[in-house]
């Protein structure tokens, strides 16, 4: 994966998205660590791929101790927080998941976490990016991996509210799906799969629905964030795409007009996919 595949921004908008998408993340799944992977051992190794702001790793800095190591690879480093800005067993490395990682990273960790990815990675990135994975894990260690399943995105109507207009955010949705099938697809639908193929085992499989958050206001804002920011990163798809005759403007109109409908009695419905493999250890 180069940078120029990633198709959001990494300016301080979008670190401050990211923020609040992950405090959204751990309260929908109730967990920053799956419960069926053990955190107990001492000195544990912990690397987050993709890391980001590294939020996931200083907020899980808070409940490991001091002795653990936590490591966060990503291909920028725009968005790492400063050294004075995170605890002293925080590493922050430049590093794309579809390229090998250094030797002295294979066989290194006991927790390999991925989240969000989908919007980096392109066609054979994903084999790419569980071979790397794989090479990370110990013996007897754990991948956990948290993807969306786009293919989901439904506008639902609150209860009790038929008849609410909703036909801007259907057709944005529609543009969406629409895009993300040309660009990303099948994208984090192929991770199971991928998983079984480099022999990693499947310890649990769970899918979130987005809309069980207690918040409805948390949901339908989450749901505007990532609508609005979706569209404007695919927009340059949509306009280049002969058969439509879309323009920016058209696709602006329409984003615009969905946030307004979005403001009302509507949601959208999204899935999240939270998978957890375990690589073998040498006598099994």
């Amino acid at each position: 994966m180069t940078d120029s595949k990633y198709l959001l921004n990494r300016d301080a908008k979008e670190s401050a998205r990211l923020i609040e998408q992950h405090e959204w993340l751990k309260q929908l799944l109730g967990c920053n660590v799956h419960p069926r992977i053990p955190v107990d051992k001492p000195a544990l190794r912990i690397a987050d791929v993709a890391t980001g702001t590294s939020i996931w790793l200083l907020d899980l800095a808070k409940t490991l101790p001091s002795d653990a190591q936590l490591y966060g690879f990503d291909i920028s480093t725009a968005q790492f927080p400063s050294p004075a800005a995170r605890p002293s067993n925080v590493f922050l490395h430049e590093q794309s998941v579809t390229n090998p990682f250094p030797t002295q990273y294979h066989g290194f960790f006991d927790i390999v976490a991925v989240r969000l990815i989908t919007a980096g990675l392109r066609g054979d990135d994903w084999d790419a990016a569980v071979q790397n994975l794989n090479a990370l894990l110990k013996p007897g260690g754990y991948l956990q991996w948290i993807e969306p399943v786009h293919s989901s995105l439904k506008v639902f109507t609150a209860v009790g509210q038929v008849g609410t207009q909703n036909s801007a955010t259907r057709e944005a949705v529609g543009l969406f799906l629409d895009a993300y099938k040309k660009t990303l697809y099948p994208g984090p639908l192929q991770i199971q799969d991928l998983c079984q193929k480099y022999g990693l085992e499947e310890v649990a499989a769970e899918v979130f629905a987005s809309d069980h958050f207690p918040d409805m206001e948390k949901v339908r804002s989450q749901g505007k964030a990532f609508l609005s920011g979706a569209l404007v990163a695919m927009s340059s798809f949509l306009v280049n795409d002969e058969g439509k005759k879309l323009t920016a403007e058209y696709i602006d109109h329409v984003v615009k007009q969905s946030m307004v409908e979005l403001d009302g009695d509507i949601y959208l419905h999204s899935e999240m996919q939270f998978i957890v493999r375990r690589k073998p250890t040498m006598n099994t």
